[in-house]
Order: structure tokens, then sequence, then C-alpha cells
């Protein structure tokens, strides 16, 4: 593995290593984004950029020199919440169950914080007053099957003193944003940074990994509720510890050349529904005049795009989710992507390659189980790509689900992707080529010997040793694709020899 270049500003940083023979990637981290959490984004760096080989520390930190880099990939929003069934929550979201109510000089002061106030229907809780002409109440839930669910919607009618308040003026409702992110909803944030198991200091550092390790506890919304109700006067926000908790959330983030790995854990503290995917993905920039392409091993139609070969994304109308319908092989979930930046001209620019390992429960045979109404989801309007490790498992307290994802960004040519992922554990082989070809080979020096064991999807014929002219294959009928483990070849240990006496 190659050494990378970690340039660190306390919360700020960014990571630099090779892309191609002439230039390298910028990859940003920001420990203290919104909610607290790891963020992929931060003022200095505002997305993943290339920038020339020969650029100089100063030209690329803590700012890049006008004009010097190409932003290629918008991470803003790629850090990963959860999904509780009728919400996202973790990472940058809060439960978007919130009605705010923009009054001037509304009158409405911290006493009257936990009172509830009805629109002749509902009941909503004021939850924070923002400031003097703003105000932010939170919906009524609603229990279904032993599980507390928010609900959306404005309310109906200007909204009535019902009991808590001191200042108890009936509120209008002329000026009303329903839905909005209630925030915070998290605690107890810590955070670790390792460069190959040591301390990263401020300023530059080289290494081979960087190692970026955050916890948090995401409390419930109808522990939000009561316990506002139950202490009049006190801004929930202040007192989030000793809110009942929904869950815990642990990631683990490690960046190495040109590649990020995410490990994330979901740990229950209540029965609730969860809905999971460890990464997500915005889609590639592309530059004045082009477009994004994307394949997808094992997936036909869906959406009104042939993922067997180079969809353009930019053409998807509509949500799509990719069912076991859409898959050629309905035994595993869509698994994997590699998507291109291209040129008016046709010209790949830049790529990138997006996926779940399997291992934990993103082994194929778990998520086969728990994805049948969504394996992977493709919004209409970001054109950004979910996976999804679990959607719809209900789990009790202590249960947790854990996955582990990968992003690894790509130069030219475009014409196969064939990387090798490791978790630290174990390695893995991917090849995703769309076009037929014959004797085609994959160099893999790093894994001579390894044998190959299939981990995934695959319609293609390797060997089942990688040898010092790497990993043989051919394409006869596209697409090509395949993913194997590759594992340490196991002699069998025989009777050792006698010891000489001579």
């Amino acid at each position: 593995m190659a050494d990378i270049i970690v340039y660190r500003n306390n919360a700020l940083i960014s990571v630099r290593s090779r892309f191609d023979a002439t230039r390298d990637l910028l990859m940003p981290v920001n420990l203290a984004y919104p909610e607290s959490m790891v963020g992929l984004w931060h003022p200095n760096l505002q997305q993943v950029m290339l920038v020339p080989s020969t650029a100089t520390d100063a030209q690329v930190w803590p700012t890049v020199a006008a004009g010097l880099g190409t932003n290629v990939h918008n991470t803003s929003d790629d850090n990963c919440p959860i999904n509780t069934g009728w919400s996202y929550v973790g990472g940058n979201h809060g439960y978007s169950v919130g009605t705010q109510i923009t009054l001037a000089n509304h009158g409405k002061t911290t006493v009257d914080v936990g009172s509830r106030w009805s629109d002749g229907t509902r009941v909503y809780t004021l939850l924070a007053i923002p400031n003097a002409n703003t105000l932010l109440f939170g919906n009524p839930y609603t229990i279904v099957g032993g599980i507390a669910q928010g609900t959306t919607g404005a309310p109906k009618a200007p909204l009535t003193h019902v009991a808590g308040a001191t200042h108890r003026t009936t509120v209008p409702i002329t000026n009303v944003t329903a839905n909005v992110q209630i925030r915070p909803t998290s605690h107890s944030h810590t955070v670790t940074v390792e460069l190959d198991g040591r301390s990263v200091p401020n300023g530059r550092t080289t290494g081979r990994e960087l190692f970026v390790s955050e916890s948090y506890v995401i409390v419930s919304y109808q522990g939000m509720i009561d316990t506002a109700r139950a202490r009049i006067g006190t801004p929930v926000a202040t007192i989030l510890p000793q809110v009942p908790a929904l869950c815990r959330v642990s990631n683990l983030y490690r960046w190495s050349e040109a590649t990020l790995l995410v490990a994330q854990q979901v740990t229950a503290l209540q029965r609730f529904t969860l809905n999971m995917g460890v990464t997500q993905c915005f889609p590639l920039t592309a530059p004045s005049g082009g477009v994004r392409r994307q394949f997808m091993p094992n997936v036909g139609l869906a959406g009104g795009l042939n993922w067997s070969s180079w969809a353009y994304i930019d053409n998807l109308t509509r949500l799509t989710d990719f069912t076991p319908a859409t898959l050629r092989d309905r035994t595993y979930p869509a698994t994997s992507m590699t998507q291109w930046s291209v040129a008016s001209n046709g010209t790949p620019l830049w790529g990138i390659a997006v996926g779940v390992l399997p291992i934990g429960d993103g082994r194929p045979d778990i998520r086969v189980r728990y994805t049948t109404v969504k394996g992977w989801f493709i919004s209409s309007s970001l054109k950004k790509n979910y996976p999804q490790l679990v959607w719809g498992r209900t789990l009790e307290a202590g249960q947790s689900v854990a996955g582990t994802a990968y992003r690894r960004y790509l130069a030219p040519p475009a014409t196969a992707t064939e990387i090798i992922v490791s978790d630290g554990t174990h390695d893995f082989v991917m090849i995703e080529r769309v076009g037929t070809v014959a004797n085609a080979r994959m160099l893999a020096p790093g894994l001579l010997n390894r044998l190959l064991v299939q981990a995934g999807p695959t319609n293609l014929q390797v060997p089942a040793r990688v040898t010092a002219e790497g990993i043989p294959y051919s394409v006869p009928v596209s697409p090509g694709y395949g993913m194997w483990r590759a594992e340490p070849d196991r002699v069998p240990a025989g009777d050792l020899p006698a010891a000489g006496t001579g």
C-alpha cells in the first residue's frame, strides 16, 4: 500500500494520495460536522479534488490554490445516517417531524418549553424557542406494533394551549414550515484519530492508513416528547443524556490510497425498526457538457434504464428501487456499482467504485433476508446511490447490525473495474466489465499464490489461485462480473520429520 499524506488543523483534515502518473487525489475529513459527527466535507476542501502531483504542500493546504485543482466528487452529505422507517436520524440528520412556526414577537419564553398545544385534532409539543420570532414544535407520535413513530404534517388550525405553558396566547399558523429536522438528537459523541496506530498532530504527516473512529447515542423520539412534557421549562436539547435512548451508532472510517472504507454498527437500546445502508454516495461531478454513467453487476432493468450496460443516471426520472425483481440472480442483492464522469466528447475522466463487502450483515445470505423491499435505491432528484444492508428489520434491545462499505476512486481508462479491497482481515477481489473480451488479465502481485473463493455474484471463470501473471478471465457475454475472497493457501500439515541424532 502506498503512503498517504494527512494534513490536519484541529477538526479539519485533508487526505492526499496518488491518483495516476500525474495527479493526486484530495479527500476531505471533518471531525466536527453538524450534529458533531464525522463528515466527508470541510470548508477548505468542499469536494474531493484532483491536483497535480507536482503541487506543493502550501498549494493544497490549508486551502487549494485558485485554479489548481479539479472538483470530481461532492461528498458533503455522504456520512450515513440510519432510518427508523419514518425518519432519517444520526449522521448529520435529526428527526424530520418538527413544525416550525415563524411569528414576530410570539411572546413565548423558556418557561413554556414542554407545553402542549392543539390544532383541534392533534397535540403538538413546544420543544424549542430558537428566537423571539420562531417556535419549534414536535409533532405527535403514535404507537404501531409496540414501536413509536413520529407523524408528519403541519397543524390544520391555530394552536391553542392545552397544558404546561405560562404564556398561553394562541399561535397562528400563517407561516409554517412542516417536517423540519429536530436537532440535536444525539449525545455522548466520541472521536479518535490515528495514522498507522499513532496520533495525528496538526500539520503534515505521512503513513499508510488513516483511522477515524466515532460513536454516539441517538435518543428516541418518544423519549424526547415525553421528557419535554415532564420537564416543563427545561429545553430537552440541554438534557439529552437523560432522555431514553434509541440506539448507539459506531463508525470506523479508514482512508488509504484513493480509497475509503466505512464500517458501521448499530446497536438497539430499545425495540425499533431499522433501515441501514452504511454508506451513501452523491454522483460524481461532471464537467460542462459531460454526463455520468453507471454500471451495476447482477442488475437488469430498473427505473427505465438498463444497469447491465452503461446507464446514464442523469436520465433517471424517478426514485428507483433495486428489488429482487430487478436482479439476474435473486440470491445476491445489489452489491456494487461503478460510475464514470464522461466528457462531452465521450472520454471517461474519473470514476468511482462503491459497494458493500460480504462480511457481517453484508453477507449475501443475510442481506437477501432483509432487503426484499429494497437492497439499493437511487433518488431521481440528487441521482444519489443508497446501498442498503437491511430494510425493515426490527431489532430488540441489545441486538446489533453491522456492515462494511467501500469506495475507490478510479483513474482512466474505464475499460474494466479491477480492484482489491481489504477490511484489514479479508482481501476481496472484484472484477466488473461492460463489453466482451477474451484473455483479459487482472494484475494482483500482492495476492500471489492466494486462493480465490467466490464471495459474490459472478458469471466469470477464474483460476483457483493467483499466479505471478495475475488473474486471467474472459467475458464471452457482456457484462462480466465477480467477487472473490483471496485466502492464504492452507497446506495440510503432515507429521514433522524426526530430529536427526547424528
